[in-house]
């Protein structure tokens, strides 16, 4: 049975009586069909509406809406199903003609209705300024977007009726420029300034639809609904579309795009319309606001004082790049003059990169193995006199002769003792550590202070 969609007819429908046909259960949930409906089911980028239905005192919550074979679905938990069912056989002994109220979300259903039209409106600005067409609409919950496509290398129509031909370069259309978007938005503004009428007429078949002077062709042949914005001799827009829509633009109230970028060979446009653009708006200006507050100027200045901000910045950072150079250099200087096997040298003012830094100094100065830790990231670097030219030891050697008391005579430490990767992957395991390196040198981090102690103390007594 074909369900009679009043969201067609009539888009400010927020409420309906209707009657169940039938109700079929798919797994945790069940099908609803109806004789009528207001919800708009999912479709042409455009989500399904939301609301409940109402019955006996009871208020029932829809999941979801969609269409199947002409027949539109709400889809209702299995639990409410079986509520509906008993009131139903309880009130006129049978499902079928069970009389229901449909009650719309119509906050979600306006917010479908201004940012679809939005979308036309756009799209049509950019086609009637440029000759881009829309490849690709999503209404998703952050932003609205469209991919727009100049593959035919059409030029469009200015304002004054004439190709843009500044927009072509050899016959070959340019990409969409920032520029090329502001102007599609001030035109998209000013069909909403204008408040053009928004139209919707139903044909049964293809051949009556495309009379009108359709932005896309076609890609159904029956059953076409076709929404005009503007006088339908010259519209603003014309275009297949199965979404609902307010009366006039106006009601749209804002279009402001956010971002562009190429996209698989087109260009993508990111926008908000209706309610959602002013919050976008409002949440940014606020944030604009906060900044000015914090850089001390007004909203003209911002970008001035925050370019100042920024090259103080980077001239602080590169004299503090110089002093930590000389501070690593001064280390590194004392570290070589105490050199001794089983040195350990905590930090808390320098970084691991700090580390690693001052290590490629001393590294050619160790002595037996030593340990450098940072005490803020719970982080040792391992470095030891060998070189990655020897042959590693196997681990259950380093790991022996890794726990052996190491006093001042290097006869107490054979090679595997001082190989770096092979201490971090046996002992620096068990300890927690995670980490790795080369006989010569590693790096292993600690999941907590004591940990790491415990293996400085193993390794290096």
């Amino acid at each position: 049975m074909i369900t009679n969609k009043f969201y067609q007819t009539d888009q400010y429908s927020a409420t309906l009586k209707t009657s169940v046909i039938s109700i079929n259960y798919d797994g945790e949930n069940a099908e609803l069909v109806t004789q009528d409906t207001i919800f708009f089911p999912t479709g042409g980028g455009q989500s399904c509406d939301r609301g409940t239905i109402s019955f006996d005192g009871n208020t029932v919550e829809i999941l979801n809406v969609y269409e199947k074979d002409d027949e539109v679905v709400h889809v209702i938990s299995g639990s409410d199903a079986a509520i509906l069912k008993d009131c139903a056989l309880r009130s006129i002994g049978r499902i079928d003609g069970f009389e229901i109220k449909m009650i719309l979300d119509w906050n979600h259903r306006f917010d479908n209705m201004q940012r679809h039209c939005g979308e036309h409106i756009l799209s049509g600005a950019v086609y009637r300024l440029f000759g881009g067409v829309n490849k690709g609409f999503h209404m998703g919950e952050d932003c609205i977007t469209i991919d727009i496509s100049f593959e035919d290398g059409s030029g469009g129509q200015s304002e004054a009726g004439i190709c843009d031909a500044k927009l072509q370069e050899n016959g070959k259309r340019r990409k969409m420029t920032w520029e090329m978007a502001e102007r599609a938005e001030l035109e998209a503004n000013r069909v909403i300034w204008s408040d053009a009428p928004v139209t919707v007429d139903h044909f049964l078949s293809g051949s009556d639809a495309e009379k009108l002077p359709l932005r896309k062709k076609l890609t159904l042949d029956e059953n076409i609904s076709v929404v005009t914005i503007g006088d339908p001799s010259c519209p603003d827009d014309c275009v297949a579309c199965c979404g609902t829509h307010p009366s006039t633009a106006g009601q749209v109230g804002l279009i402001k795009i956010y971002k562009i970028e190429p996209n698989k060979g087109m260009t993508r446009i990111y926008f908000e319309a209706g309610k959602r653009a002013f919050r976008q708006y409002q949440s940014r200006l606020n944030s604009l606001y906060d900044m000015s507050l914090k850089l001390s100027t007004g909203y003209a200045d911002i970008n001035e004082k925050y370019d100042a901000q920024m090259k103080h910045m980077n001239e602080m950072r590169l004299q503090l790049r110089h002093f930590r150079s000389l501070a690593i250099d001064s280390e590194a200087k004392k570290i070589m003059e105490e050199m001794h096997d089983g040195m350990v040298r905590r930090y808390d003012d320098f970084s691991v990169d700090d580390l690693l830094n001052l290590s490629k100094k001393i590294s050619a100065s160790v002595t037996g193995i030593i340990a450098l830790a940072d005490l803020n990231s719970n982080t040792v670097l391992l470095l030891s006199d060998l070189n990655t030219a020897k042959s590693r030891p196997d681990n259950d050697t380093a790991r022996s002769a890794a726990g052996k008391r190491r006093g001042n005579d290097d006869t107490d430490r054979d090679v595997s003792g001082r190989d770096c990767g092979g201490i971090i992957k046996t002992i620096g395991k068990s300890f927690g550590g995670k980490g790795g390196g080369k006989i010569s040198s590693g790096r292993v981090f600690f999941p907590d202070r004591n940990s790491m102690e415990a293996f400085l103390s193993s390794v290096l007594k």
